[in-house]
């Protein structure tokens, strides 16, 4: 009985996990122009867009991009997670904190000074804000 009981919650909640629409982007960068390069984010982007999907997400990668074009990323990601029952942005790569300021680092940034970093890189705030939407009404 207890193995029926839990063969039924399996497929229940495999049936809901279904259900979902799951959307997730996920940003790479290890090719920096101005700032030290990396090794790994390419591979581990690559390993975590393999690993959404299996758990049934719709996936787009970007690799590699400036700060315009993961703008244009979260943008056309904010359109995509219209609707969804989970939005997910992962990001692997340099990062930085500017007077208190999480931020992301493209591979255009410009590290020749604060201020030069600051218009250069992308506020984490901004990347919250694409996946953030209002909370569902109960009823």
């Amino acid at each position: 009985m207890r193995l029926l009981f839990a063969l039924l919650l399996v497929l229940a909640t495999t049936a809901i996990a279904v259900a979902e629409r799951r959307v997730a982007l996920v940003m790479a960068d290890d090719d920096y122009r101005l700032v030290r390069p990396l090794a790994n984010p390419i591979h581990d982007g690559e390993a975590m867009e393999a690993a959404l999907k299996k758990l049934g997400f719709d996936v787009v990668l970007e690799t590699n991009r400036d700060l315009r074009r993961m703008r244009r990323a979260l943008d056309d990601f904010r359109q995509d997670a219209k609707g969804a029952d989970v939005a997910l942005v992962y990001f692997s790569g340099h990062g930085v904190e500017i007077s208190g300021d999480n931020r992301l680092l493209p591979v255009d940034a410009d590290p020749s000074s604060l201020d030069a970093l600051d218009k250069t890189s992308l506020p984490l705030e901004e990347v919250a804000a694409t996946r953030s939407r209002p909370p569902r009404k109960s009823g």
